[in-house]
């Protein structure tokens, strides 16, 4: 995956400076990018970081805590590994809590349910839920329209699952610009001195948290404000170059 992207984006642009951004596991893609840009010997002016993926270890430490179900299961053991489910099925589901999310979740894992048995279950319920007074056809149509955007949605969840477990920062040159999401990581300070460690960089250019959920951080408008005037500062620099 990192290696189209960097093919990509040297054929599209063939030389330097680069300007890279980020999303949630965008963002470890982005940092691969520019460790592949750097090692060729270009320059990444920007890498732009929003509320990134992080190693397992870093995520296990330093993320905030998904509130608990009320369900019989040890909750320590099956959060880190159903994380990313929950994250996806919120985007299709805002209405729905972090709770009523994972107990459902729990409770397709707890029935070994996996692929379409898991996709098909976690929309009958949590769709049958919201819609009970719809006319029933409407109902149909809805969870038909629905499997094939969340069958998507799982597949790429899957893949970001595995890119998660053998991501490790790579050594970089660029200073970072971060945005951190408060609700999906605690402790940041803590978590940018391991980054900065990790990568041998002597600081962050920039780092900035906001009060969004990680799923709205791309599109908040307290973001998007941040972005404009770091971006500004960055292209009136290579028209002074």
């Amino acid at each position: 995956m990192v290696g189209h992207y960097f093919d990509e984006i040297v054929r599209l642009q063939p030389e330097g400076p680069y300007h890279l951004l980020g999303w949630s596991s965008g963002g470890a893609l982005a940092m691969e990018v520019a460790h592949l840009l750097e090692r060729k010997g270009e320059k990444v002016n920007l890498l732009a970081l929003v509320d990134s993926m992080m190693p397992p270890a870093l995520s296990q430490a330093h993320r905030q805590p998904i509130q608990e179900a009320a369900v019989p299961v040890d909750l320590a053991e099956l959060d880190e590994r159903n994380h990313a489910a929950v994250m996806m099925i919120r985007g299709f589901f805002p209405e729905k809590s972090d709770a009523d999310i994972m107990h459902k979740v729990i409770e397709a894992r707890t029935a070994g349910l996996q692929d379409d048995r898991f996709v098909r279950f976690m929309i009958n319920e949590l769709l049958g839920e919201q819609s009970a007074d719809s006319p029933r056809f409407q109902l149909l149509y809805d969870a038909y329209a629905l499997e094939a955007e969340f069958s998507v949605g799982y597949d790429i969840y899957g893949n970001i699952s595995s890119l998660a477990n053998d991501f490790e920062l790579p050594a970089l040159h660029v200073r970072p610009e971060l945005w951190w999401s408060s609700v999906s990581y605690r402790h940041i300070d803590v978590l940018e001195a391991s980054l900065v460690e990790a990568c041998g960089l002597k600081g962050v250019q920039g780092s900035e948290c906001l009060d969004v959920a990680h799923e709205a951080m791309i599109y908040a408008p307290a973001f998007l404000q941040s972005l404009k005037l770091r971006l500004r500062t960055y292209f009136n620099a290579d028209k002074r170059a």
